[in-house]
């Protein structure tokens, strides 16, 4: 996964088009006898809702020069802090972002990668079954500020889920992430600071 993933790595289990993808090999098998209309059903692609923001909003937010640090917290690891940078070799076909992880210190854990990633991409980070989401207006209080927010739930089948808080006033990466299993949070990403490009 790119290191602007929106979603920081987290995929839920169940609810992508991987799901999907890994049902339709035993659905045709002939392991069983499942009728044309199951094994069609596991062959179909679930209907996406709609992402919070469009690829060209991304685009005109994110500028070169524009900055996410976020505070990472995941069960039994250290904390750690992501630093994301879109730079100057980005254009308006892709996004160039480098990307460097620090420990609770701010001593940095490896050299800076860069990659580049299609606007387009960075939409469909955001994209989830229609059916596992569900999305509703709220705020959020975090270092980076307190912002009106598009909150977009995603539940799995096995249990798991993720919250997204999406800013209102600019489109990007959540400014609060959170996922939890059987109601014990498992993972947090808070934004700590975002710096707007030229």
């Amino acid at each position: 996964m790119v290191a602007l993933a929106w979603l920081a790595g987290v995929v839920i289990s169940g609810c992508g088009h991987e799901a999907v993808a890994s049902r339709a090999p035993d659905a045709l098998s002939g392991a069983s006898s499942a009728p044309a209309s199951t094994v069609a059903s596991a062959n179909t692609a679930p209907e996406m809702a709609a992402t919070p923001y469009s690829a060209e909003q991304i685009r005109a937010a994110n500028r070169p020069g524009t900055m996410y640090r976020y505070k990472i917290e995941t069960s039994g690891e250290p904390v750690q802090i992501k630093v994301m940078e879109f730079t100057s070799g980005t254009s308006a076909e892709s996004a160039e972002v480098k990307s460097q992880t620090l420990d609770a210190s701010g001593k940095a854990k490896g050299p800076p990668s860069v990659e580049h990633t299609p606007w387009e991409e960075l939409r469909r980070h955001a994209e989830f079954p229609r059916a596992a989401l569900s999305v509703e207006p709220g705020s959020i209080d975090v270092p980076a500020g307190k912002f009106d927010a598009m909150v977009y739930t995603v539940s799995a089948p096995n249990g798991e889920t993720a919250k997204f808080y999406f800013a209102k006033s600019y489109a990007g990466p959540p400014v609060l992430l959170y996922k939890e299993k059987g109601g014990v949070r498992v993972m947090t990403m808070t934004l700590l600071e975002r710096k707007s490009g030229g």
